[in-house]
This record gives structure tokens, sequence and C-alpha cells, in this order.
């Protein structure tokens, strides 16, 4: 651990009766500069600290905003359900009130929660709690009056957007376009998925909520006895439709092998994993969910599985401008892999239906 006289500064915003305090660095984030806090020797307490990446979130005041507006309503719903088995995140505001600290040595903004210490994620062990989790997540903030967050990240999850952007760029003629025909062959066979998206937009049958809309499995913490605790990393919590939660959870959690995995070849679509994680969402969720939405979540798997494939290929074909790779053609790798997972997804998709009884 280091001790660090600026990060004491930062962190004295938020508590300022700490008087020593330990940073440790965490890397697994891609996004945000994160610590681990340790304050005090006798009975040490444990905080997350992390500089918000403005050039990312340009819009910060409207992501701090929607994590505060969620965060006081799932306190308030789980205070009523004393029961409840979902641990929320505790953010601190400062001194004067603010969720964000501008620290003037750098220049960035600060914020500060609760550390919640977990366990490690098993597999197929970690399937039916998460889809557990998701769905208390979503339950707890059925409630909530939608109009009360902004759009912090616009297009986030828009694939018409991505497709139209994907189009663009292949009309330009270059060698990574060339090296890749079998790609753009494969998401041409899928682009179905988007005109049924476009179909069921018009019909607006699925309501405006409450979504985290990136809850892949490193964003869900479990204890050490792999029961799920509850779901961080709001930066992205916006209005949407749960059913892209839903997809993009399942995305992350049935492809037997990482997104990164050089082989697509080794890529499968785990079934009963799936049906785990349906099983335990639409427990969670069948006091409120429409039958609409409960009719598309298995398509938003594939649709949202087709949109990441989509946005990979567009970055390899951009040079790599958004995605950070470290070998050559990585994006080109994980795209494939993506559409391996759809076309497993796609031969399974009749038995990915979800009985409402």
């Amino acid at each position: 651990m280091m001790h660090s006289g600026n990060i004491t500064h930062i962190v004295r915003q938020f508590l300022p009766h700490i008087t020593r305090v330990y940073a440790t660095n965490i890397n697994s984030g891609l996004i945000n500069k994160t610590y681990l806090i340790t304050t005090g020797d006798i009975k040490p307490e444990k905080y997350i600290l992390q500089a918000l990446n403005t050039a990312v979130f340009t819009n910060y005041k409207a992501v701090m905003h929607n994590i505060e507006r969620v965060n006081e309503h799932l306190a308030s719903e789980i205070k009523k359900h004393p029961g409840c088995a979902y641990q929320n995140m505790v953010f601190y505001k400062t001194t004067t009130g603010n969720m964000l600290y501008k620290n003037p040595a750098d220049n960035n903004f600060w914020r500060l929660s609760d550390y919640i210490d977990s366990g490690e994620i098993s597999g197929d062990a970690t399937a039916s709690e998460a889809g557990r989790i998701l769905g208390v997540f979503h339950r707890l903030l059925a409630n909530f009056d939608v109009s009360k967050l902004q759009m912090s990240l616009p297009g986030f999850h828009d694939i018409e957007m991505y497709y139209h952007n994907y189009k663009s760029t292949v009309k330009q003629k270059h060698k990574r376009r060339a090296e890749s025909p079998d790609i753009r062959a494969k998401i041409e066979a899928f682009s179905f998925l988007i005109e049924q998206y476009q179909s069921l937009k018009r019909e607006a049958a699925l309501p405006l909520r409450v979504v985290h809309n990136d809850p892949k499995i490193d964003n869900i913490l479990f204890d050490k006895n792999h029961k799920a605790l509850g779901l961080i990393d709001w930066d992205t919590l916006m209005p949407g439709t749960i059913t892209t939660d839903f997809g993009d959870a399942i995305r992350s959690l049935c492809n037997t092998v990482s997104e990164n995995c050089k082989n697509p070849e080794k890529v499968s679509f785990d079934l009963k994993r799936y049906q785990d994680f349906a099983k335990a969402y639409h427990a969670e969720t069948k006091a409120f969910i429409t039958k609409e939405e409960l009719h598309n979540l298995a398509f938003f798997a594939l649709l949202i599985t087709l949109e990441q494939a989509i946005r990979f290929y567009t970055d390899y074909l951009q040079n790599d401008k958004y995605y950070k790779i470290t070998y050559p053609r990585q994006n080109l790798l994980r795209a494939k892999v993506q559409l391996k997972l759809l076309d497993a997804m796609y031969k399974d998709f009749d038995q990915m239906q979800i009985n409402p009884d």
C-alpha cells in the first residue's frame, strides 16, 4: 500500500474526520482511475475512491445525478423491505454537499463510495444468482419515476446508430475491409434482427424503466459463498428497457469463453446457464414485467450480441479508436467471437423462450 498526501486530501473532502489513509491502485477497470482506500489502523474501514473519466463521461453531472437519484430510491425501498437480499452502494457527499470533488492538483473529479467485500465468480454456480440479483435490481426500481433521470450517454445502446456507423465505415475502401468479407457477410445475414427491432420500437410496446446498461458478470458482486450481493459500476444508469439489460447480461454470462478468446471456434452458448439465469430473473420480476417485455427477453440476447459484434468490427475498420487492444486484429477477433456466439444463440432460440407461468 502507499500513503499519499494528495489522496488523503481528497478523502478528507468526504470524510473530514479521517487522519490516516492508505491507497491501493485497482487496475481492473478500463475507464475510471480507482483506488481501494483503507483508513485507520486499529479498526480499519474500506472505501472506493474513483476519478471519473470525464473524457468518456462528458456529461458527468448527469451521470452523478442519475446515480444519486437511483441510490436514494434503492435505499428507501430496502428500508421498506428489511428482508430484501440486495446490498446497495453508498456514495458519500463532500463537506459542501456535492457528489464529486474537483481536485485542483490534478483537475480530476473524484467520488467516494463504500467498499463491498466480495468473493470470486464461479461459472455455472453464479448463473441463477446473477439472474436473481438483476431481477431484484429491476424490481426495486420498478416504481421509480424514470422522468427523474437524464440521458447521460445518448445512443449508448442504439443499435440503429451503430449499424449506420458500420455501413458508412464499410463503404470506405481500405485494407482492413478487404481482409474481412466473412464478417460483413455474417453481419448482413443477421441484419433482420435490426429490422425486427425497428418494428418493435414503432409499436412502442416496451416501457421505459431504470436500466443499468452494463450488467456484465464483472459488474455483479458475489460473496464468498457465491451469493449475489448487488450491481456496481452505475455510470451508465439511464432510462431504457430492461430487455436490454437482460440481453447484455446473457451475452456476457452465457458465452463459454471470454470475449477476448483468440480462437472463435471455441465459442459456444451455454443454454443451461441461460435457462438458470432466466428462471431466476423471471421469479423476481413476474409481478411487474409486461407481456411484451417477457416475450422479447430472448430476442434482446441476440440483438445485443449483434450490436457488440458491429461495434467491435466497426472499431477494427476505424483502426481501433475506441476499444483498447493489446495486439493487432484483436477487435476483429472480438467481433468474430460475438458472431459465433450469435450463431449458437440463434440455433437455440426456441429453447430460450420463457414460460410466463
